[in-house]
C-alpha cells in the first residue's frame, strides 16, 4: 500500500518551492507568506500524522515483540521444569542404582563368607574324619598289640606252668 501521507507532503513541498521560485522572497506578497505557513502547518501536520503511524506501528510491533518474549520466557520456564524433573530422575536413577549396587555388594560379601565358612568346616570336617580313622587304626592296633601281648603272656604262663 503506497503512503499517501509521505506523496501529499512532498508534493505541497514541492508547490510551495515553484510558489517560491517564481516570487523573490523579498518581493514576496502576505499572501504568499500565509500560504506559505499554512503549506508549512500542513507539512507539519502531515509529519505529524505519519510520525503518529510509525509511533502505532511501533508500539504494535514492540507488543508483538513483548508477547513474542513472554512466549519465549513461557518456554524457557517450562523446559527448565523439564530438565529439572529429568535431573530429578536420574538422581533418583543414580541413588536406586546405587542402593542396588551396595545391597549386590552386600549379599556377594555374605556369599563370600558363607563359601569361606563352609569350606573352613570342610576342612575341619575332613582334619576330624582322618583323626577318627586314626584312632581307629591306633585302636585297632592297641588290639591287636593287647591281644598279641595276652597270648604271649598266656604262652609264658602255659610255658612256666608246663615246666614247673
Amino acid at each position: 500500500m503506497p503512503n499517501l501521507i509521505s506523496t501529499v507532503a512532498v508534493d505541497l513541498t514541492e508547490e510551495f518551492f515553484v510558489d517560491n521560485i517564481d516570487r523573490p522572497s523579498s518581493t514576496s506578497s502576505t499572501s504568499s507568506k500565509r500560504k506559505c505557513e499554512k503549506g508549512s502547518k500542513i507539512v507539519d501536520i502531515l509529519h505529524d500524522i505519519q510520525s503518529g503511524c510509525r509511533q502505532a506501528e511501533l508500539s504494535k510491533r514492540k507488543l508483538e515483540l513483548t508477547e513474542q518474549m513472554e512466549l519465549l520466557k513461557a518456554k524457557e520456564d517450562h523446559w527448565k521444569e523439564e530438565e529439572e524433573v529429568h535431573k530429578e530422575r536420574e538422581e533418583e536413577h543414580r541413588t536406586r542404582e546405587h542402593l542396588f549396587e551396595t545391597q549386590w555388594k552386600a549379599k556377594e560379601d555374605v556369599h563370600k563368607e558363607n563359601e569361606e565358612e563352609r569350606k573352613a568346616h570342610e576342612h575341619l570336617f575332613n582334619k576330624w574324619e582322618h583323626i577318627q580313622l586314626s584312632i581307629r587304626q591306633l585302636s585297632s592296633a592297641l588290639s591287636n598289640e593287647t591281644m598279641n601281648l595276652s597270648n604271649m603272656i598266656c604262652s609264658l604262663i602255659k610255658s612256666f606252668l608246663q615246666m614247673s
